[in-house]
């Protein structure tokens, strides 16, 4: 088979970019709750076609629904791949869809505190990358905003 890669640093065990995986099987080690590369995952991401980045989302959103202690850094790196899955996103329709799923994952996390440090890292990755942002997507990126704002209500109202 294929040679694994191996991050040259990790974080710790649970950490998003910690195990030594073969790209081709990130699904299946996504969906197995294992960590995958921040490379291959990120790669995934922000791919050019919309079928990988969609599977990429669902696949990461059952990742996310198994980890219960990802830290600040952790969460600031999830939110990057996801910013950049996002800015790859074309056309009004696909990008409120994404939009939608993006901030729906906050609803999925197994406890309240990472949900709140999405949230967080969420806004700290919006400041962060908001300078960047070509006066072209700023509609797309407002789109995004408003999703989550509404999410955010939904998870502050079943509080």
């Amino acid at each position: 088979g294929r040679r694994k890669r191996k991050e040259p640093e990790s974080d710790g065990p649970n950490s998003f970019a910690a195990v030594e995986v073969d790209p081709n099987t990130t699904e299946e080690a996504l969906s197995a709750g294992e960590q995958v590369p921040e490379s291959a995952m990120g790669k995934k991401m922000a791919h050019t076609d919309k079928k990988v980045r969609d599977k990429a989302v669902v696949v990461l959103s059952k990742w996310i629904a198994q980890q219960s202690n990802m830290d600040e850094a952790e969460h600031l790196k999830l939110w990057k791949a996801l910013f950049y899955c996002y800015w790859m996103s074309d056309k009004a329709p696909i990008q409120e869809e994404l939009a939608d799923k993006l901030s729906q994952l906050m609803h999925v996390f197994p406890n309240e505190e990472q949900t709140l440090l999405f949230v967080q890292t969420f806004y700290q990755t919006m400041e962060r990358e908001w300078p960047g942002i070509d006066r072209l997507r700023l509609n797309k990126f407002y789109n995004l905003f408003r999703s989550f704002q509404r999410e955010i209500c939904t998870f502050l109202a079943r509080r």
